[in-house]
């Protein structure tokens, strides 16, 4: 897009040097997998000295030695086909004269393509796609339309990933978006030229489809008309992402640009309504302002950089650049060979060009390879992961010129992989969700039960589903719902524990799990308190040594819920108390308990000083501190802080539930323990600062999120914003 910055219409225009078609020999192919045995291979390590022993307690795992490993303590062993390394660990680690178990990964060379013109393509990378195309390369499911001049139809670089389907001539008013200016056929190659058949270039996603949408004639213009109806047909046709390589400067304090920025506004919040990530350039004014569609809300803003790295001096600037990205710069057409963007260009020719015609595309080309690792992934959560994973560039932090910075590809990706959504349709569909995310086939005999319509007994649930090695799961007082009879059949149970008494989970309920094949106990007291009192006992019946309680409100869940996890991974029970009252049962709980160290959880309008005094004095208790913030959120993140620095939970997982209803925290909690995992509490459409905080504090670069229920329970928002606070 160098050039000039027209005030009426659309100008996409690039500087090129052109070359022909042409091929060379292979320069590399993608290495075969190593061969492995029928089975699955894991490395078994044991204390020095302890080889036969280690192998003993292995071969009755069902594992074969396959060799001893030159380290003298660890084996490489094969376990039968469909065997979970994770249920070896489990079974194995830290028993006997095993002291761990892991998987016996592959290791492959980055994934180089043939494409003769690869080596000149310094700006994939600059973005690290190479490093990106070893977890995906793109999908046919992922296509970006490009509204731009047309495409060549039959290139031999572009060919196979257009989509001729849905193609359409805006100018013309046809079903043939066939190029009249090269600049669309340049455009759509940085995006998904073919790769690895030794011709031409790669694309940034070249599995992805192209949907040519024309616009631009061939004088290189568009009008607002025909962007805004492509922009409204690509959002109908399907397409995950839209590049528009155009724009236009206009002055919002001008009443017929504000009119016409309006109409621009709209097809954007049309398109983004439908989930399409709309990336555009900013512009080459060299300065403010950026141009339209860039400039509207909604819209990815890319400006662009040198090979060096640097700002693009023709890159227009202002706060709506949201991200960088390589569109070269030569001050000569000899440069151009060096420091320009080299694409598919005519119809089987190659030309380098720059302008932020040329980074756009590189950005939407990222965005298609996250929506082909995570389809149902969000515009939001797209945009979050670009942001979150672009590396700095000067001026230091966020601004005017790069925005977050240089887009990232496998950085993003790794943003994005590395945070899912755990939900289901409904809390008892979630919560056999959460049980998957877990739990393995055939990974729990026994699963506790707890009701989903009225859950104060349930709070307790978490540490006995640690005891047992089960997930929670939930049923309706009066049924038990065909996802709860699903996922109890798959993960092979043949036990359940029923939390809470017959007002919580019927014995019309109970009789239908029975019926269902298992051995069912309940365990559930007269009240909510008592309950909790008889599942700490009964957590409490094997430890040895001084026990950690935690001590949560009755009448409230969010405290309750929100140590979930840490109760799960540790098996700390959570005794139930009124605000200003310790029940007899709870008295009583921590009498057993003894010698015990209490955690009182929440703050004084959650349980009250006279509470935490009665509690310190009661016989057996040897300390007792208290675990609270201003609020739940503020509480649960401190919760999870202080479960991490005292060693009941590890930082390779975090849980975010919502903090307005609970089912979910409750189910999901019990399985972010079983990974050791933390959990944190969020407003229905943010993440609040204390459980930002916790994230960005206190996890790692290979910390794993869950983001637990369904957009109605937390919004696409707030995945937004827990992928942004990643590390």
């Amino acid at each position: 897009m160098t050039g000039r910055a027209l005030k009426r219409g659309m100008a996409a225009l690039v500087s090129a040097v052109l070359l022909s078609a042409w091929t060379a020999p292979v320069l590399a192919a993608q290495p075969p997998e190593r061969s492995r045995p029928d089975g699955v291979e894991a490395i078994v390590s044991f204390e020095a000295g302890r080889g036969a022993e280690a192998l003993s307690e292995a071969r009755a795992a069902g594992g074969r030695l396959v060799r001893f490993l030159r380290s003298g303590t660890d084996a490489l062993v094969v376990f039968p086909a469909g065997t979970k390394v994770s249920a070896v660990r489990e079974r194995l680690a830290g028993r006997g004269a095993v002291e761990s178990v892991a998987p016996n990964g592959v290791l492959r060379p980055a994934w180089v393509p043939n494409d003769p013109l690869f080596p000149q393509q310094w700006a994939l990378s600059s973005i690290r796609a190479p490093q990106a195309w070893d977890l995906t390369r793109g999908s046919a499911a992922a296509t970006v339309a490009v509204i731009d001049s047309g495409v060549s139809l039959t290139h031999p670089d572009l060919a196979a990933n257009l989509d001729l389907a849905h193609d359409w001539d805006f100018v013309r008013n046809d079903a043939t978006a066939d190029e009249e200016h090269e600049h669309g056929t340049h455009v759509a190659g940085i995006v998904a030229a073919v790769a690895n058949n030794a011709t031409g270039v790669a694309g940034v996603a070249p599995l992805a489809k192209v949907l040519p949408l024309k616009v631009i004639d061939r004088d290189g213009n568009a009008t607002t008309a025909d962007f805004v109806d492509a922009l409204r047909y690509a959002a109908d046709a399907g397409a995950k992402v839209v590049n528009a390589s155009l724009g236009m400067a206009l002055d919002p304090g001008v009443p017929d640009e504000a009119a016409e920025i309006a109409v621009l506004q709209h097809a954007v919040d049309y398109a983004r309504a439908k989930g399409v990530v709309v990336v555009a350039a900013s512009g080459n004014g060299g300065g403010p302002p950026v141009w339209y569609p860039a400039a509207c809300d909604g819209v990815l803003a890319v400006s662009a950089t040198t090979r060096e790295g640097t700002l693009a001096p023709y890159s227009s600037v202002g706060p709506q650049v949201d991200l960088a990205a390589p569109g070269g710069w030569a001050i000569s057409q000899l440069d151009l060979l060096t420091g320009g963007i080299v694409s598919t260009w005519g119809t089987a020719g190659y030309a380098y060009a720059t302008g932020t015609s040329m980074a756009a595309p590189h950005v939407a080309g990222v965005a298609a390879l996250l929506l082909s690792l995570r389809p149902d992934t969000a515009p939001e959560e797209v945009e979050a992961a670009l942001e979150a994973s672009a590396r700095d560039i000067s001026p230091a932090g966020f601004d005017e010129q790069t925005g977050y910075g240089l887009v990232q590809a496998d950085a993003a990706l790794n943003r994005l992989a590395r945070v899912s959504r755990v939900a289901g349709v409904d809390r008892y569909a979630t919560a056999a969700a959460a049980s998957r995310a877990a739990f393995g086939s055939g990974e729990s005999a026994t699963v506790v039960i707890a009701s989903g319509e009225q859950f104060p007994d349930a709070l307790a649930a978490s540490p006995l589903a640690g005891l047992v090695g089960s997930p929670v799961l939930l049923v309706r007082r009066d049924s038990v719902p065909t996802a709860t009879l699903d996922e109890i059949r798959r993960l092979g149970a043949t036990r359940a524990v029923i939390v809470g008494g017959p007002g919580a989970v019927s014995t019309d309920t109970a009789s239908d799990l029975a019926k269902a094949g298992l051995a069912v106990e309940r365990i559930g007291g007269r009240d909510r308190y008592e309950t909790a009192a008889l599942v700490a006992a009964r957590v409490l019946a094997s430890r040895a040594g001084t026990a950690t309680v935690l001590v949560a409100r009755g009448d409230g869940f969010a405290d309750g819920v929100a140590a979930s996890a840490p109760a799960a991974s540790s098996r700390a029970p959570i005794v139930l108390v009124m605000p200003d009252r310790l029940p007899s049962a709870a008295r009583e709980a921590l009498a057993a308990a003894a010698p015990c160290d209490v955690v009182v959880l929440g703050g004084e309008g959650a349980v009250s000083q006279a509470v935490f005094d009665e509690i310190e004095e009661a016989p057996g208790v040897v300390s007792v501190t208290r675990w609270g913030g201003v609020d739940r959120y503020e509480t649960a993140a401190t919760i999870a802080a202080r479960a991490l620095a005292e060693g009941m939970i590890g930082d390779s997982l975090v849980a975010v539930a919502s903090g307005a209803d609970f089912p979910d925290a409750l189910c999901g909690g019990a399985a972010a323990g079983r990974k050791s995992g933390a959990l944190v509490l969020s407003k229905p459409s943010s993440l609040p600062t204390a459980a930002l905080g916790f994230v960005s504090g206190s996890l790692t670069a290979t910390s794993a999120a869950w983001i637990l229920g369904g957009p109605a329970a937390l919004a696409w928002s707030v995945q937004a914003d827990l992928i942004r606070a990643m590390p």
